[in-house]
């Protein structure tokens, strides 16, 4: 696990106090989760590839991470086949990714994942995605965590740093 002062850096004390709570506020409700799902973030779709994921700070908000490192098709993703799929494609806002998703993904491949056969399937706001310094970081687990573990937490990011993927 990280220790707090690698994850928020440089941050100043007047927000550090606030960001450790909001930090300590996830750790808490999922102190005892045992069962974390496979997480699978898309950050390219032409190639097709996953995002590269720091595995502790994706436990620390209830998931785990996939392995899979080359990955090039559709059935590469269908092999792993993950509980968690997460478009976040690095520059582009929802409409833009949920508009690249709609083009370029086969939508018969992607109907025969688990992650959207049980409805979650989600299309991420880069912006707010990808920055993992500071106060962003803590925003990023904040997203994170919503989206793994909806019933437990509510911090406000859908609509605007997520939406759920519905055909």
């Amino acid at each position: 696990m990280h220790n707090r002062a690698q994850l928020l850096g440089n941050v100043s004390d007047e927000i550090r106090e606030d960001l450790e709570t909001r930090i300590d506020i996830i750790e808490h409700k999922l102190k005892y989760v045992t069962d974390k799902p496979v997480v699978a973030i898309v950050n390219s779709l032409e190639p097709l590839s996953l995002a590269t994921v720091d595995k502790n700070l994706l436990s620390l908000v209830g998931g785990s991470a996939t392995d899979a490192t080359n990955l090039i098709s559709w059935e590469d993703l269908k092999a792993i086949d993950p509980e968690i799929l997460v478009f976040a494609i690095p520059g582009s806002p929802i409409p833009q990714t949920l508009s690249l998703v709609f083009e370029k993904v086969p939508m018969s491949s992607l109907g025969e994942l688990f992650a959207m056969k049980s409805n979650r399937v989600f299309i991420a706001d880069s912006h707010l995605f990808y920055d993992l310094t500071g106060e962003a970081l803590v925003d990023h687990l904040e997203l994170m965590a919503e989206i793994i573990n909806p019933k437990q937490f509510y911090f406000g990011f859908e609509g605007d740093g997520w939406v759920k993927l519905a055909l």
